[in-house]
């Protein structure tokens, strides 16, 4: 069911208008003066009641200039809702293909998943929106180069590592920029998230390049063991460690 807001010819879904804050209706109407008074009184990134901000709506209905004022003045690119979807999900779930490319040019994390280990791409590719899908599986190397760490201290080289962007990957080992066992805050290399994933060629390009295979997380794991249920990695595994003995 939808509902109307006001005088405006705007629809605007009705499971979504009841959690609506001012700024998520004005984005959802499309209007974009009102949009340009709420967010100079900073309510850039106030959530609904699913956790999504106002980028995420407008990023699902596809407006593009809001998106644009809203990024201007401090949108945050890769907020997660309750879902563990971020705005540019949301674009791809739309299809709405200006939306993602202003999303990948203020640097959205293109390889971020959401709480059920879905991309953006995946998203687009069941709706068949396959322009979006083609940009977000295709997009350049730089995209990846310039993710930030996020607020778990995952980095760039986590990112690689889990979606299994083996030339990336490869790049930024030899680049040195990081090194190969940074940790995140639950002390996850890149080759713990690589394991537990099931990515063959990133584990055996992080093991081939010096990655430390006893390094443990906070609960206590190694690579070893977080690759069980992907029986190829986990022979991978002991067979470096007999090849390396390291246990």
């Amino acid at each position: 069911m939808i509902q109307r807001l006001g005088s405006t010819t705007a629809l605007v879904p009705e499971f979504i208008a009841p959690s609506c804050t001012p700024l998520h209706t004005a984005v959802l109407k499309g209007n974009l003066n009102t949009v340009r008074k709420l967010v100079a009184r900073g309510l850039v990134n106030q959530c609904d009641h699913n956790g999504n901000t106002p980028l995420h709506h407008t990023c699902l209905v596809g407006r593009k200039k809001i998106a644009e004022v809203l990024l201007k003045s401090g949108a945050q690119v890769n907020a997660a809702n309750d879902e563990g979807n971020t705005p540019l999900h949301k674009a791809a779930i739309g299809g709405h293909l200006d939306c993602v490319e202003l999303l990948l040019n203020y640097h959205a994390n293109v390889l971020l998943k959401n709480k059920k280990c879905c991309l953006a791409s995946d998203l687009a590719g069941w709706r068949m929106h396959t322009q979006v899908t083609a940009l977000l599986q295709n997009h350049d190397e730089q995209a990846i180069l310039a993710i930030e760490p996020d607020s778990n201290g995952n980095t760039k080289l986590h990112f690689a590592a889990g979606a299994n962007k083996f030339d990336v990957l490869m790049k930024m080992i030899k680049s040195k920029e990081l090194s190969i066992d940074v940790c995140n805050n639950d002390n996850w290399t890149s080759l713990h998230v690589a394991a537990h994933e099931g990515h063959y060629d990133a584990v055996k390009c992080l093991i081939e390049n010096g990655a430390n295979m006893s390094a443990l997380t906070i609960t206590g794991e190694n690579a070893k063991s977080l690759s069980k249920p992907h029986k190829r990695v986990y022979n991978l595994l002991i067979l470096f460690e007999s090849t390396l003995g390291t246990k």
